[in-house]
């Protein structure tokens, strides 16, 4: 979502009215609270929406008011770090607005005109008093000269050249439209308005409360539950300048539903992917991968930052390409680049099992005191993939050495040094292992088990009937990095709360079961006892307020300059003068 945000204003007035308006976004949703069961904005939210979050601030108010933060405390500060004195005054008229602040805020992302190019963001909040809301937009600067246009439908206002605000007596909503062609033209007035006139005349067949994954997402209760549909794939299939056979019918109609919760000493995300029948029925036919623990625990280092497991069928590959008609295609260009290889060779040659890990991470400042490199990285990384069928690798690998690029030493193929060029890499395969390491010591240590690698037991006891499992240690980073915040103390500052605030990630996801697949994204933090969300504010109040006297300071020292700059001007304008 945040990656569509830059695409959306080119202009300069447009650009500043579009971040004024994202702020009030921001306390939007810190005011909205939760209201009833089911969610009435949805009837203008289309059926092809790619994105759609919904806020239920009730219970992460409830969660903040028991760890001592208020919200209009929260809400205060937000706003006084805001330098513009207009979004301060924005953000400030929003809370008399006329919105009710009782019910969800929505927020959707959709794809429309021809071929997709146009992509909408829009806000829906719940009205209370529409007189006011319209008060609200006339009172601000840039809008006070734009009209009211009363339609059959909605009341709409104009904002900017690509901005589009509506309402009635029940919903006001905030819309911008941007071309996804982001060297195009920005979108008109005209293409918002009729992406928000569609959202207004939707049938019960077209509106997102159609799809049955939407509407159980409604049914669990969460702080934050966000859905996600392929269904407008087919506009962004229509930009692709090669079209692929029967890949819309591949992705059409998948959906996912992930609902956040702030828990005590964690944030958990609980994923759920609904797959269509076609591809279901692809993916069943060759049945799941079950991840091998066993391929990291020998990782040579004393400290494990990152860890990957990964359990695919290669043959449920094969069987995609073959439905999508690429298979001959592909073959057909491997054989005319003169490869002694098929593309069922690469499928067959993996058995697919693999493991990754990065460890004993350090950032180190550079040895010659006289280079201007800034801190470089240091850390051990393994590779590891499995092989299949063994004449099928011979295959692949055989070419690579025809091509300089392996060295064949009696079956067991290495880099060539040539091309490696002096990098920190090491790649050895035999019948048994394809393995990619930074340097031949740590593979050798590896392959002899000599050193038994202690993993995170969080991350060890998520393992069983997983098709992939991934761990980062985000506070080991942290820590390399701590010893470059450099000499300014607000950095320091906010380091220091970051390596007691942020612990470590863990993403799972389980093997096929019908037609889900679910997952499970992690984030703990450091303080067990306190919620989550609590200690997220906490780190933000540290950062704004660090970045705040770091501002103050920085306009002092630049009015303490200033005054030295006008008299050393004046001294060189003197003699000018009387010449």
């Amino acid at each position: 979502m945040f990656a569509a945000l830059n695409h959306i204003p080119k202009n300069n007035t447009m650009k500043k009215l579009f971040s004024q308006m994202f702020a009030v976004v921001v306390v939007a949703v810190m005011l909205a609270s939760c209201g009833s069961k089911g969610l009435k904005q949805a009837s203008l939210i289309p059926k092809d929406a790619s994105v759609v979050a919904v806020f239920d601030q009730k219970t992460m108010e409830e969660k903040l008011k028991a760890g001592n933060f208020q919200m209009d405390s929260i809400m205060n500060k937000f706003i006084s770090s805001v330098d513009s004195a207009k979004a301060k005054k924005l953000m400030t008229d929003w809370k008399n607005s006329g919105i009710n602040t009782e019910e969800k805020v929505v927020m959707f992302l959709t794809q429309t005109g021809k071929k997709g190019k146009i992509m909408g963001f829009n806000v829906i909040a719940s009205l209370k008093d529409a007189a006011k809301f319209e008060a609200f937009l006339k009172g601000q600067e840039e809008l006070k000269t734009e009209a009211v246009v009363k339609g059959k439908t909605y009341t709409s206002m104009k904002m900017g050249k690509s901005g589009l605000a509506t309402w009635t007596s029940e919903f006001a909503m905030l819309s911008f439209a941007t071309n996804t062609n982001y060297f195009s033209e920005n979108a008109e007035v005209a293409d918002v308005t009729a992406m928000v006139d569609k959202y207004y005349n939707l049938k019960d067949a077209e509106k997102v409360t159609s799809i049955k994954a939407f509407n159980e997402m409604l049914d669990k209760k969460a702080d934050i539950t966000m859905f996600t549909s392929s269904a407008s794939i087919g506009n962004s299939l229509a930009m692709m300048p090669f079209q692929v056979p029967k890949l819309e019918e591949l992705l059409k109609d998948n959906y996912s539903v992930s609902y956040m919760n702030f828990e005590n000493g964690k944030i958990v995300m609980e994923t759920t992917s609904y797959l269509n029948d076609r591809l279901n029925a692809l993916l069943k036919q060759y049945g799941n991968g079950s991840i091998k623990a066993s391929m990291l625990e020998s990782f040579p280092a004393k400290n494990t930052n990152a860890a990957m497991l990964l359990s695919v069928k290669p043959d449920a590959i094969q069987g995609i390409l073959k439905e999508l008609q690429l298979e001959t295609l592909i073959d057909a260009g491997l054989s005319s680049a003169k490869m002694n290889f098929t593309l069922q060779d690469i499928y067959k040659c993996l058995k697919g099992d693999m493991a990754f890990a990065l460890g004993d991470f350090e950032m180190k400042a550079p040895t010659d005191s006289m280079s201007y490199a800034g801190p470089q990285p240091t850390m051990k990384i393994l590779f590891n993939a499995e092989v299949g069928d063994k004449a099928s690798l011979a295959k692949i690998l055989d070419q690579g050495v025809q091509m300089q690029m392996l060295i064949n030493n009696a079956g067991v193929y290495t880099l060539n040094p040539q091309m490696a060029a002096g990098a920190p890499v090491y790649v050895r395969i035999d019948d048994k292992n394809i393995i990619i390491a930074t340097d031949e010591n740590t593979y050798t240590q590896y392959a002899a088990k000599s050193t038994k690698t202690t993993l995170n037991k969080d991350f060890t006891s998520e393992l069983t009937g997983k098709y992939m499992a991934m761990f980062v240690d985000a506070n080991s980073f942290l820590k390399a990095f701590e010893g470059f915040a450099g000499k300014d103390p607000h950095a320091k500052v906010i380091m220091d709360k970051a390596l007691t605030t942020f612990d470590n990630v863990i993403v799972t996801g389980d093997n096929l079961n019908d037609v889900k697949y679910k997952g499970l994204f992690t984030f703990k933090m450091k303080n067990e006892k306190e919620n989550s969300l609590v200690s997220l504010a906490n780190f933000i109040k540290t950062v704004t307020a660090e970045m705040q006297v770091a501002d103050q300071e920085r306009k002092a020292k630049w009015n303490d300059v200033m005054p030295m700059v006008d008299t050393v001007a004046a001294a060189v304008e003197a003699p000018a003068m009387s010449k």
